[in-house]
């Protein structure tokens, strides 16, 4: 879902993701300076037009989790009126967020195989050192009881 807005500088089509949710509230946002009701609160300011300004500059946007929730706090007042649907960004993060934390352990099995193969070897090592203590100890006291 595409949202087209009028912004203070031209008018931008938005799609229906957190990147664009945001820079559309920065574009509204006069820093908290009135109160308005565009924009972002005083709070909200100083913690999400810096992320702002970093993703134009940059394309890269962090803290995700905290802007989204930071965000639903506007989502009926001027995200719903522009055309933004909320409830389908917060999906769309999961998903997203699922979808690294998948490729995250991926990455850390598909490691040298050379390096899983050492660390296997210690830690049969291991549990063949523990095993065999342990078994020692058993028969060590069996024979005290006995």
């Amino acid at each position: 879902m595409a949202a087209e807005v009028q912004t203070t500088s031209s008018t931008e089509v938005y799609k229906n993701t957190l990147e664009d949710a945001l820079l559309y509230l920065d574009e509204l946002c006069d820093g908290a300076v009135e109160s308005d009701g565009h924009g972002f609160n005083r709070d909200d300011s100083e913690i999400l037009r810096p992320r702002a300004k970093t993703l134009r500059e940059t394309g890269e946007l962090d803290s995700r989790k905290d802007i989204l929730k930071r965000l639903e706090k506007y989502k009926e007042t001027q995200l719903k009126p522009a055309g933004f649907d909320y409830e389908e960004i917060k999906r769309s993060e999961k998903g997203k967020s699922n979808q690294n934390q998948l490729q995250k352990a991926n990455s850390e099995i598909l490691v040298d195989p050379i390096v899983t193969e050492k660390a296997w070897k210690i830690l049969c090592e291991e549990i063949e050192s523990n095993l065999t203590s342990n078994i020692i100890g058993y028969y060590q006291t069996m024979e005290a009881v006995h």
